[in-house]
């Protein structure tokens, strides 16, 4: 391996690191409710979906789906939390593909104490803007991976 490759691995390393961190801290701001420093994490033109709420474009939808939409839906409340593992995380030059796992605790309403956890799929695009690592696309997708439908009198092996 020359110095070019092992500067560009370098690179790559970098990227993965702050992608990661920055995806992080997103989940952080989420958790939090703090709408307005979770946006600075997406470009402008940005897209999130979330299950079945969504496309939505650009940050003043994607404000309304987390300042209005998601606090309306009554699993979320109280309040929810989220946490993400297993990365994996490509760097093709500014752009990035990640996919993760991400956990929903499910509180219980009458209570607020949690009820369960649901396993989710996230699937992020990133671009590197000014040298920073912005969110491009956010696609959440819910109760991942999805069971097979079984017919009753049926066996899954």
């Amino acid at each position: 391996m020359d110095i070019d490759e092992m500067q560009q691995k370098l690179v790559t390393m970098e990227s993965i690191e702050e992608i990661k961190n920055l995806t992080y801290k997103y989940v952080n701001l989420v958790n939090c409710c703090q709408v307005k420093e979770m946006l600075d994490i997406y470009v402008d033109d940005a897209v999130a979906i979330c299950g079945d709420l969504g496309p939505y474009h650009g940050k003043a939808e994607i404000a309304q789906l987390f300042k209005k939409v998601v606090p309306s839906i009554p699993l979320s409340k109280p309040r929810d939390a989220h946490f993400i593992v297993q990365p994996i995380i490509t760097v093709k030059g500014d752009n990035a593909e990640g996919t993760w796992l991400m956990y929903i605790l499910i509180p219980d309403p009458a209570t607020g104490y949690a009820q369960r956890w649901v396993q989710n799929k996230l699937d992020i695009e990133y671009i590197r803007v000014g040298g920073k690592w912005k969110f491009k696309k956010l696609h959440l997708i819910p109760g991942w991976p999805l069971l097979p439908v079984v017919q009753p009198g049926v066996s899954v092996k």
